[in-house]
């Protein structure tokens, strides 16, 4: 990315309602040529694979062979590529409803049948391609890519049980917790009735979730409690178990953090997705 590589990339493989995939080609002198990448990257599974998540491409049966390419999941792909190769690392989330209406209108584009190219371009889609010759016109481009803006973290020792509760170090199953650090959520706000799907509280607000043991848990964007020493910008989650935590917002991770917890066994590590303040409960320990 910081080199510009994926600036005039195309979009070369689109498949309707699972992914469409890019970072590998641009199109120079009318032809699809790749993008000269760095070695391959170890796999980093761990966030599903749901709906307006961006993922590592990879090759078949090979789970650390990932360089440039990525795709957008369309849907909810979890039980196929969760498990698949080793599971396709989420390294990003599209931000918010209107980025979706953007992925969706990309996903729309037809592609040609039959091919008028060879594989891997079999699955290319062309816009208002009417037969002939591509030209640039026809492709979907992906002009830019660059970091919007710093990436999140979370500050030391800045996970307690809620300030209400004390703000301890340790908490007990069943309790909430607080994460506290930079740039992890976009907003403030409690829950509203809509918020609510059949009597059940959200577990995702404004495209921030809350994820304990890879699993997704209420979720509340707040304020910080009176007391709590919390600067402009700075965010809460709530959450426990003892092992590692990261927060991951637009795309960025923090770096691993770890807290206590007051329990007879040790959870999986635990997994924050948000990017400002919020609040997870969670119910127990498996």
């Amino acid at each position: 990315m910081n080199r510009g590589s994926f600036n005039n990339s195309i979009i070369h493989r689109s498949v309707p309602g699972f992914i469409f995939q890019g970072g590998g080609y641009q199109w120079l002198s009318n032809t699809p040529v790749a993008i000269p990448s760095d070695p391959a990257v170890r796999n980093e599974y761990g966030v599903s694979n749901t709906r307006g998540t961006l993922a590592m491409a990879k090759l078949g049966n090979d789970p650390n062979s990932a360089t440039n390419q990525w795709f957008f999941n369309l849907g909810n792909n979890a039980s196929n590529l969760n498990n698949q190769n080793g599971g396709f690392t989420v390294f990003g989330r599209v931000a918010d409803a209107a980025s979706l209406a953007v992925m969706d209108k990309i996903a729309a584009v037809p592609v040609p049948n039959p091919p008028i190219f060879n594989s891997p371009f079999d699955a290319m889609p062309l816009i208002n391609f009417k037969g002939g010759t591509v030209t640039t016109a026809n492709l979907v481009l992906v002009l830019s890519v660059t970091q919007l803006e710093t990436p999140p973290s979370i500050t030391a020792n800045g996970i307690i049980t809620a300030g209400s509760f004390g703000g301890f170090q340790s908490a007990s199953p069943g309790s909430f917790i607080e994460i506290y650090g930079a740039n992890l959520a976009g907003n403030t706000r409690g829950w509203a009735t809509s918020d609510f799907t059949e009597g059940n509280a959200p577990t995702a607000l404004d495209g921030v979730s809350v994820h304990s043991q890879w699993r997704a848990r209420l979720c509340h964007l707040h304020q910080p409690h009176a007391g709590q020493r919390a600067d402009p910008g700075e965010r809460a989650d709530r959450r426990i178990g003892t092992g590692c935590c990261h927060v991951q917002g637009l795309g960025q991770h923090t770096g691993d953090a770890r807290h206590q917890a007051v329990c007879g066994r040790t959870p999986r590590p635990a997994h924050f997705q948000s990017r400002r303040q919020a609040v997870c409960r969670r119910g127990s320990f498996e």
